[in-house]
């Protein structure tokens, strides 16, 4: 279809959005000019009792007609929960599905005992990283990002007839579970009167200077945004930020992560759905699920040091799911997030990043990118990720122009 019917001029401010943040910054714009992009979520208006009632109405709804499903499990409480309420709506075979990442840091034993406790069958999906850089470029084809897990994932499942798979995609989204970076926010907002003094020690060596950098800039929402979470540094100015300026800082962080970044997110892995021929399912976005989210004034859920965004999850885990399953649900843990970027750029980034400099995108790279040195350094893992994304922009132009 790319190569067919959809125009293939990159959008340069789309782009910028990509090195700076790992995704375009809007709900609607798209890399390619003039392709737009639409996530829909189900409007149906749908009440139900209880979450728990709410989330098996969803999945029971996903897997009429199909008599093979899966669910991506990682151990966490959104995973869990979606595999609980599957387990709750049929007495069929249920195939789980976790990634295993280099370095083993003990969470893959917690999903197998999640699975087995729910009566799932176990996959493993190793995720060896040369192997799955050099499978990468037909996957960037297909999407400019590298959300390469899912990919690993469904390309596993498909394998095993899997008609439907299922994620816990959106529960931090939709219930408040990023509870570090919210404190983090309310802390610099609560500092922000002293800018003038962090100004000039922004010029400190690692994080500490980031974060004196950040405290200076962080006037607005969108001033701290901007800094916060860019991985590079950009002049343009982002205008998608401006809309969520206001008063109330968590109320714009939720809006934002739920609007833009989320739908960013979500489009990539539904063109690795519709490349598959597996639909993927993210039942915690259900609108009847969404209405047990937590109220509209967020500081309610802060106690100066804890955020209590999940806890309407923790209660329906309760209810569905054996008491080894929701201790190790609630356990903090990293989910399908790939190993530290030092590592992938030991083990053939690298080598892929000289093919972007010799490609036509090299006149739209940061003198940062351009600058990397072949040797890995933990400090500079934003640019390491960054480069992947510029890779994977680089092979996702080339298929869109039959090349």
């Amino acid at each position: 279809m790319l190569r067919d019917h959809l125009p293939c001029e990159m959008d340069k401010g789309s782009f910028h959005d990509v090195l700076r943040y790992g995704g375009v910054m809007s709900t609607e714009g798209t890399l390619l000019s003039g392709v737009t992009r639409a996530i829909s979520y189900d409007d149906s208006g749908v009440k139900a009792s209880s979450l728990a009632d709410a989330l098996c109405g969803a999945v029971l709804g996903a897997i009429r007609g199909r008599s093979r499903v899966g669910c991506m499990i990682s151990g966490g409480i959104d995973s869990s929960l979606v595999l609980a309420a599957l387990r709750k709506v049929t007495d069929g075979p249920i195939d789980a599905f976790t990634v295993a990442f280099p370095g083993g840091d003990g969470e893959l034993q917690k999903a197998s005992t999640v699975a087995r406790s729910l009566g799932a069958n176990h996959h493993v999906v190793p995720f060896d990283i040369p192997d799955i850089l050099r499978r990468a470029e037909g996957w960037a084809r297909v999407s400019p990002y590298g959300r390469f897990p899912y990919m690993a994932v469904l390309e596993e499942a498909s394998k095993k007839g899997i008609e439907v798979l299922f994620s816990g995609e959106g529960g931090d989204e939709a219930f408040a579970g990023y509870a570090q970076r919210y404190s983090r926010m309310l802390k610099y907002k609560r500092f922000r009167s002293g800018r003038w003094l962090a100004s000039p020690l922004a010029f400190l060596p690692g994080r500490y200077g980031r974060y004196m950098a950040i405290l200076a800039h962080t006037g607005t929402f969108a001033d701290f945004y901007a800094w916060w979470q860019s991985r590079i540094w950009i002049p343009a100015r982002n205008e998608a930020l401006e809309k969520w300026n206001g008063s109330d800082w968590m109320k714009a962080m939720m809006g934002f992560e739920r609007t833009v970044r989320l739908v960013d997110y979500l489009s990539h892995l539904q063109c690795y759905s519709v490349a598959s021929r597996i639909p993927l399912e993210f039942p915690l976005l259900d609108r009847a699920v969404e209405s047990f989210s937590t109220p509209d004034n967020w500081r309610l859920m802060w106690d100066g040091s804890t955020m209590y965004g999940k806890y309407p999850l923790v209660e329906a885990l309760k209810s569905m799911a054996p008491s080894e399953v929701v201790e190790i649900a609630t356990r903090p843990k990293h989910g399908f997030s790939p190993p530290p970027m030092d590592l992938w750029w030991k083990e053939g980034l690298s080598k892929l990043h000289q093919e972007t400099l010799a490609s036509p995108l090299v006149e739209l790279l940061p003198k940062e990118l351009k600058d990397l040195e072949a040797g890995a350094s933990r400090s500079k893992a934003m640019l390491y990720a960054t480069a992947l994304d510029a890779w994977c922009v680089g092979k996702f132009l080339e298929g869109s122009q039959g090349g």
